[in-house]
């Protein structure tokens, strides 16, 4: 531990400000080569690295889930049987009446009563309802 007097010493005088002296090189030691250290290319890299990482694995599960649905959604249009109530992508309701795999197209009855048909896309059909829910012809009717 250095005294006050080694320290006035190395100084040459009194401290200022009333408190203790302010040290000679600044503050930073310079290591025994005499060149001062520089800091490293990753120092201070971390958080970013960090962020990053998090970054890239989030990207990851969020493909592996878009590829999940994209092959449920396929398999449920392999197995489209005429008749089934679906939904576009548009969000008009209607039954498949025939469907053309070669040509990627389904005939859909969009009002049964007026014979109305429409030929869309297969991929435009977002939804395939189960036979089991009621339309709602059937529930005013009740």
């Amino acid at each position: 531990m250095k005294t006050l007097a080694f320290i006035l010493a190395q100084d040459g005088g009194q401290p200022q400000g009333g408190g203790s002296p302010a040290p000679a090189t600044g503050g930073t030691e310079a290591p025994a080569g005499g060149q001062a250290r520089q800091p490293g290319f990753l120092e201070g890299m971390g958080p970013l690295l960090m962020f990053g990482v998090v970054i890239v694995v989030f990207m990851i599960f969020m493909s592996r889930s878009k590829r999940r649905q994209e092959a449920e959604h396929k398999r449920k249009i392999e197995d489209l049987q005429t008749g089934a109530r679906v939904m576009l992508t548009s969000g008009l309701i209607a039954r498949v009446d025939k469907i053309d795999k070669e040509n990627q197209e389904a005939r859909l009855v969009i009002d049964e009563e007026k014979k109305v048909h429409g030929v869309y896309n297969i991929m435009a059909i977002a939804k395939i309802f189960d036979e089991k829910q009621s339309t709602a012809k059937e529930e005013t009717a009740r």
